[in-house]
């Protein structure tokens, strides 16, 4: 194919052209009105992207795997398409005029005149833009041959030439090592008279060293012209003569590589002179045959190329894919089963030695010895293929998905992507099949994963749309579009997006699941209505009967769920009227309260309302006292009053001419003893019937009121400390957290807080944690959760109680919750009911945040499988006993599959039988077959040799 340069040429605009096709901008006439180009320019950019190979050859316009590189890492752009212009005919034609170094328009201009019948002006534009692209791209310059002066300053002296390539006799030694002469140019400056003078030294050794010195003049005065040809030709196969010989001669023998190590050289060029000014045999443990060893490495070189040396008969891979192929064509078929099972299929060393009959250790040494063989040989190049990958997981969440990988490198099989970044001494690994991650598995599970997890519950939804739970991903850090989205549905929690493009939120809370209950209901209904119908759809065994009493607090704080008469409660879904209705006429209720010193009654707002504007736009029969009192006990400024249907607006209401929040802050400082809200409302006067929740609104947010436990408030000026102290104290105290958000409780903080004098009124009393936790809430950089429990960190939505479970269950392994207990206990310095603990460590099963095996004992998602078995080892009998459960059924199937494994592990092959006859009724046929019928097998197999072994009146019944 014959290049055609565009007639408005520059690279910019072939660049862009090349972005757009990237984007799917396919068409021609687009292309043009894009760039503002005639459609002729166009296909004539078109035509040199097909002919530097950014295109495919099929005639449509898609990028090649190449280009895609090409167009999705700019730091390599130069260095493609200097490759690309040196490897096309034409070009190779044109250096081969003896004119080229100098006048290279010229010489590209007689060849396109050669091969093509264009007019004069035409074969003049096509040079002129050939020779554009090799300035542009500094490629002209870098094939101009060297001149000889240029080639002698890159070598070293032949003076330099160490003495022990010139096979000096045993008797000379002694001499040299007196005069200090190590190379060839010492042995020059030696006088001979005064060798000869002194009678102390052998006659013998000294002509010997004589004779050397003649040699070692002659080499000087006569270099050898091989010597010169040779690192020549050396230097035009594209070897730097200033490289350091290690990294350039990679395939050199044992022996030969030893032998100049000895020697101390450190270039291209110190070994060039060594080999062919010296004589390598004179070296210990070297022989002719050695030599000629090198010799054929200097022969390969010259002869194909040093692509052809580094790379093999096919030259350097232009690509991931092709530099995958050919590490892995390199191997015998053991080793890239072994790579493959590794890395592809995501066995364990474990498993993968049992197919091969070698211990664990032993493949896991293979494979370290594979990337390390491979490294050495592709090592550099990996780098350069995977630099923009590598960069994109440095610099965003560690983790990648496929669409992400293949758009950096050019590549759609991410196990060949792995391979190759694995040459590069990265610590990555394929995710799910979907994602390529180089952060640890823990921390990718408990932070990234978990964060978006929490966030898709945060959204209180029960089902969430495609959008929403894509821009929760992204909020997180994920870099996905809808394809990634739908992968890490289906990879991480086996979910999926439905046909109406919603997905099931899981980890909605249980005031949630309550609404969601109402909301089917599609009416008015009671707390005992909806008791009964919570406890039918959601209730297990874990959980206790749901009741009136225990639904009504979630009822009465959940944001969709409104009272609606005495009693009965209506989920918005189900309301006569709109919800932007209702906040109309909560806003005008409000306006009509705002500035207000006594309270008003919610009927006589509701008459008011009838009479205004607002009820000329909507029917207002649908809005009753009570709804109306509860969406305006909503708003952070309306104040309710027990068992009336009184309102006020809480910043100017009174009582005898002072507001609420006075006599709150008064009550609280007239003791010192803690109080909750109850307490404060009853030391109110007796006709001030105000509700205990605006109470507890003030004594939460106000800086006054500090929360020293469960509902239970002191003032803040009960605590005997000025405010200086107090701010010293808080400080100290956030400095002492960790930084990076690890859980501690204020019992152990305290510790490190003492030896102060001013801080001691504080912590000699009673409740002293207490009163630092309720101190710290008012930090804006501190998380608080319950328990006395804080960390570091701005997400307020954490519950602290569950990282410290999460970070004790990673330090201690495989755990029951009454080992979680104690543990907890001696971390964190507190007491905790066992049967809290089971709530949320079940909890976080279910949020697929920590595993369980049947019998209840609970272990970390991040725990790799070996070292998983190891700590279960000492748990052996307890997990046998577990798979004899009724109730196996009841668990996730992942959670019973690492159970057969581990049964089968460690040899309970019947015990594994039957967890796995468990996951063959919950699954379906061909998702059994292909997730674990590899492992039935075996534990069938095994049970086999088992009952043979046994004879045929002790051999089991057939599990079929």
């Amino acid at each position: 194919m014959m290049v055609r340069i565009p007639r408005v040429f520059t690279l910019s605009i072939l660049d862009t052209i090349l972005e757009m096709i990237a984007l799917g901008i396919v068409e021609r006439n687009r292309l043009a009105t894009r760039t503002d180009l005639e459609r002729e320019t166009v296909n004539d950019y078109l035509e040199l992207a097909r002919w530097l190979g950014w295109l495919e050859d099929e005639g449509v316009i898609t990028l090649s795997e190449v280009g895609r590189r090409y167009v999705g890492d700019i730091e390599a752009r130069d260095p493609m398409m200097r490759r690309a212009l040196t490897s096309t005919p034409l070009l190779c034609r044109a250096r081969a005029e003896e004119e080229w170094p100098e006048q290279p328009d010229r010489a590209i201009a007689e060849v396109v005149a050669r091969d093509t019948t264009l007019d004069e002006l035409e074969i003049q534009r096509r040079a002129e833009g050939i020779a554009e692209l090799l300035d542009r791209v500094d490629a002209s310059n870098r094939q101009t041959p060297p001149a000889l002066p240029s080639l002698r300053d890159a070598l070293p002296e032949p003076g330099s030439v160490p003495l022990d390539l010139f096979g000096i006799p045993d008797e000379a030694e002694s001499l040299l090592e007196t005069m200090e002469v190590n190379c060839v140019g010492d042995l020059l400056e030696v006088d001979p008279d005064g060798l000869r003078s002194n009678r102390d030294w052998d006659d013998a050794a000294i002509e010997s060293l004589l004779e050397r010195r003649s040699d070692a003049r002659n080499l000087i005065e006569h270099p050898s012209e091989e010597w010169l040809e040779l690192a020549g030709r050396l230097r035009r196969a594209g070897v730097d003569l200033q490289a350091d010989w290690r990294e350039v001669f990679i395939q050199l023998p044992t022996r030969a590589e030893s032998g100049l190590a000895r020697l101390e050289l450190q270039t291209v060029g110190d070994v060039i002179t060594a080999v062919l000014l010296g004589d390598l045999t004179h070296l210990t443990g070297i022989g002719p045959g050695t030599v000629r060893d090198v010799r054929d490495q200097f022969d390969i070189i010259l002869e194909h190329g040093y692509d052809y040396y580094l790379y093999g008969p096919g030259g350097r891979p232009e690509t991931i894919s092709a530099l995958a192929d050919r590490m892995l064509d390199s191997l015998t078929e053991e080793d890239r089963t072994i790579l493959e099972m590794r890395y592809l299929e995501g066995e364990t060393f474990e498993a993968i030695g049992e197919a091969f009959e070698l211990t664990r250790q032993r493949i896991r040494q293979k494979v370290q010895d594979y990337l390390k063989t491979l490294g050495a040989q592709y090592g550099e190049l990996a780098e350069s293929l995977t630099r923009s990958l590598i960069e994109a997981l440095e610099s965003g969440p560690g983790v990648l998905h496929r669409k992400r990988v293949v758009l950096l490198t050019g590549c759609s099989n991410l196990y060949r992507v792995l391979l190759v970044v694995l040459l590069n001494d990265e610590d990555a690994y394929l995710w799910h099949d979907h994602f390529i991650a180089n952060i640890p598995s823990s921390r990718l599970e408990r932070d990234i994963v978990a964060r978006c997890r929490r966030g898709i519950a945060d959204a209180h939804a029960m089902e969430l749309s495609w959008n929403e739970g894509l821009r929760i991903a992204r909020r997180e850090g994920w870099i996905l579009d809808k394809r990634g989205w739908r992968d890490l549905l289906r990879a991480i929690w086996e979910m999926d997006v439905d046909a109406r493009g919603v997905f099931e939120n899981r980890w909605t809370n249980k005031g949630d699941r309550i609404a969601r209950v109402i909301k089917e209901a599609r009416r008015a209904v009671d707390l005992e209505t909806i008791a009964e119908r919570y406890q039918a759809r959601y209730a297990t065994e874990a959980e206790a009967e749901a009741t009136a009493r225990r639904v009504q607090p979630f009822v009465k704080k959940h944001p969709d769920i409104y009272t609606i008469d005495n009693g009965e409660y209506i989920h918005e879904h189900a309301l006569s009227l709109k919800r932007d209705f209702l906040e109309r006429a909560v806003n005008w209720c409000v306006e009509r309260l705002r500035g207000e010193t006594s309270a008003v009654s919610v009927k006589g707002l509701l008459e008011q309302m009838g009479n205004s504007d607002l009820a000329l736009e909507s029917d207002l029969e649908g809005l009753n006292w009570y709804l109306l009192r509860d969406a305006l006990l909503r708003h952070d400024d309306i104040t309710g009053f027990h068992n009336t249907f009184n309102v006020a607006w809480e910043p100017t209401y009174e009582h005898e001419g002072v507001t609420l929040l006075d006599r709150v802050r008064s009550i609280l400082r007239g003791t010192d003893a803690p109080m909750t809200a109850r307490d404060v409302v009853e030391a109110l006067p007796e006709d001030f019937e105000v509700n205990p929740h605006s109470v507890e609104n003030y004594l939460i947010s106000q800086p006054f009121s500090i929360k020293i436990e469960a509902h239970t408030y002191l003032h803040r000026n009960s605590l005997r400390l000025d405010e200086e102290t107090l701010d010293r104290l808080v400080e100290r105290a956030v400095m002492q957290l960790p930084e990076d958000g690890t859980v501690l409780s204020t019992t152990r903080l305290l510790e490190h807080l003492d030896g102060s004098d001013a801080f001691d009124p504080l912590l000699e009393r009673d409740g002293a944690s207490g009163i630092l936790w309720g101190l710290l809430r008012h930090d804006e950089r501190v998380q608080v959760g319950s328990r006395r429990l804080v960390a570091r960190g701005e997400h307020r939505h954490d519950v602290l109680l569950e990282r410290a479970i999460l970070d004790v269950v990673d330090r201690i392994g495989p755990a029951y919750p009454r080992e979680i207990d104690e543990a907890l206990d001696t971390k964190f310095g507190f007491d905790i009911p066992e049967s809290r603990v089971y709530r949320h460590a079940r909890e976080l099963a279910d949020q697929g945040e920590l595993r369980r095996f049947p019998n209840g004992l609970y272990f970390s998602m991040a725990i790799g499988e070996e070292r998983l078995f190891e700590q279960l080892e000492s748990r052996h009998d307890e997990l046998t006993r577990s798979a004899r459960r009724a109730d196996m059924d009841r668990y996730p199937a992942d959670d019973l599959g690492i159970l057969a494994r581990y049964l089968a592990h460690s040899g309970q092959f019947e015990a594994a039988e039957r967890v796995l006859g468990v996951l063959r009724q919950q699954e379906r046929p061909e998702a059994f077959r292909e997730e674990r019928g590899e492992l039935y097998e075996r534990v069938r197999h095994r049970l086999e040799q088992q009952g043979e072994a046994r004879g045929p009146s002790e051999s089991r019944p057939s599990a079929e």
